[in-house]
């Protein structure tokens, strides 16, 4: 499974914004901008930083421009709880 980081602020406590990018792959793909230019199949927070098992999680194995359908912010929602019952609204 790969990923693409579409915006990072340092400063940000929240972490980076990846793409995550369809497909699982045998081997490691040796072209990734035809990878990134496809439509992501969702959009997550990642923390870049990490040490010990987090760190190895993930690696850079390419670089490809971020495709223009791609750069706008994502929206990302948040779920509401119901107090009594604890179903998300």
């Amino acid at each position: 499974m790969f990923s693409s980081v579409t915006n990072h602020e340092p400063a940000s406590s929240y972490g980076a914004i990846i793409r995550v990018l369809p497909g699982i792959f045998g081997d490691r793909p040796k072209e990734f901008q035809t990878l990134a230019d496809q439509k992501e199949l969702y959009y997550t927070l990642f923390s870049c930083k990490g040490s010990g098992k987090s760190a190895k999680s993930s690696s850079v194995v390419g670089h490809a421009e971020v495709p223009l359908h791609s750069i706008k912010f994502p929206i990302f929602r948040n779920a509401l709880i119901d107090p009594q019952n604890r179903a998300v609204l």
